[in-house]
């Protein structure tokens, strides 16, 4: 790109000096498209700016397919060598000249032709696309983290921590957890940037983890509705994709930009109303209390957590075994098949065989069938991922948001109940915990 922009000035430069002219200013907008309409081009628009005000008297262009490619920014550019008499312009293949009537008749014309070829070459361009993702061919700029700069073979290294991050997704931890992990071991985006939330979470949402073809940013789905594979080998089977997707999506209070100060914040629950408790700070630590409008339940934090990770510590202990948990979790509990008659009946209403009164209140209740069956999925790999990595669980290691995953995957509910006196001494028959089966 480099060297073509500098031909272009060389060019510019000769041709100014033909006509005696002195440049003044140079305006670029290098890799910016002059055919696409939303796109703006800071240099064109300066240009604009400059030559109605007056600080320069004319454009010497290299071709005038570089100036204007739709028909209004030409357009634009024509009001003001109406408006603006004297003004003067030249290109270094003397196509056109916008300074004559003939001239500007000619650049209409010319920028016509150019915006339908732009036109002819996008419709061919995306045609291509549509035909690769459809044989599910990988394109694109950079490679994707995971896989080698060939787009078609894994990176080991890369894949073993994607799979590890999933394993971490599926069981709770949150994903600025992982971001903050990766970021500090030296691990890099395939641009070698540190990790964003927002980098993270679209690249485990990605479907060509699982194999898939994406195209414009989505799935691809084939003529019957059935996601088309890709020319690469997957990083993840789909079942643990779409357990990272629906935990990743299921969350409902979106992003949390920080780790969790408190231990049980939000976990554990008030005992007469069933809202969650939170840590607040106070007399020289920290408690756990219900706002309002109850605020009659609170505890103190440092022995409600030292009691509750006592509990944790004691039941990992009897859960751990000498034999390596490898087993897998069911997966097909009926999910598919319900999404399967889902696109069946997408499927009849789009080829006109069924009207939308009857598919769509089908597809809704479906939908809703889906979304429990997916998450009792997601329970079930929960338990699977801690039983899977108990022998490499050292709890009293871990930051405050992994053992708050820990805690999710294997309590139930911690509720904590009022007291029956006054005073502060704790009681730890306040607390009931309730173990996921």
């Amino acid at each position: 790109m480099q060297l073509g922009l500098q031909r272009q000035r060389e060019a510019n430069e000769k041709t100014a000096v033909d006509r005696c002219w002195q440049i003044t200013r140079e305006y670029e907008d290098a890799g910016v498209s002059a055919y696409k309409r939303r796109v703006v081009r800071p240099g064109f628009e300066q240009l604009l700016t400059d030559l109605a005000s007056g600080l320069i008297d004319g454009i010497c262009v290299w071709d005038s397919d570089r100036l204007a490619r739709q028909p209004r920014d030409l357009e634009r550019l024509i009001d003001l060598y109406e408006t603006r008499k004297g003004l003067v312009f030249a290109t270094a293949n003397k196509d056109v000249d916008l300074s004559t009537s003939d001239g500007r008749f000619y650049a209409r014309l010319m920028v016509n032709v150019a915006n339908k070829s732009s036109a002819d070459s996008g419709r061919r361009i995306a045609a291509k696309h549509l035909q690769l993702a459809q044989a599910g061919v990988p394109v694109g700029g950079n490679r994707p983290f995971g896989w080698q700069v060939d787009k078609r073979t894994i990176n080991k290294e890369e894949a073993a921590l994607i799979r590890q991050a999933a394993r971490d997704v599926i069981a709770g931890v949150g994903i600025h957890t992982i971001v903050r992990q990766w970021n500090r071991a030296g691990v890099r985006t395939t641009k070698n940037n540190f990790w964003q939330h927002q980098v993270m979470r679209q690249m485990l949402l990605n479907p060509r983890l699982a194999g898939f073809r994406v195209y414009r940013g989505e799935l691809f789905r084939d003529a019957d509705v059935q996601p088309v594979r890709g020319q690469y080998p997957a990083v993840l089977d789909v079942e643990t994709w779409e357990y990272v997707v629906a935990t990743i999506t299921a969350r409902k209070h979106g992003i949390r930009l920080g780790a969790r100060k408190y231990l049980l914040s939000g976990i554990a629950r008030c005992g007469e109303c069933s809202r969650q408790l939170h840590g607040n700070r106070g007399h020289g630590s920290f408690f756990y209390k219900c706002e309002q409008p109850c605020g009659r339940v609170s505890m103190s934090g440092p022995k409600l957590d030292g009691l509750v990770e006592e509990f944790v510590r004691q039941k990992l202990a009897e859960e751990m075994t000498d034999e390596p948990y490898e087993s897998e979790p069911e997966s097909d509990n009926g999910l598919q098949e319900v999404l399967n008659r889902k696109a069946e009946l997408m499927k009849a209403y789009t080829t006109g065989e069924l009207s939308a009164e009857t598919v769509f209140p089908a597809v809704q209740q479906l939908e809703a069938q889906a979304k429990e069956l997916r998450q009792a999925q997601i329970a079930r790999v929960r338990q699977h991922s801690l039983k899977i990595h108990q022998a490499d669980l050292a709890y009293d290691e871990l930051d405050t948001d992994q053992k708050r995953a820990v805690i999710g995957t294997i309590i139930r509910y911690i509720v904590v109940n009022r007291a029956e006196g006054r005073g502060g001494k704790f009681n730890p028959e306040r607390v009931t915990i309730t173990w996921n089966d």
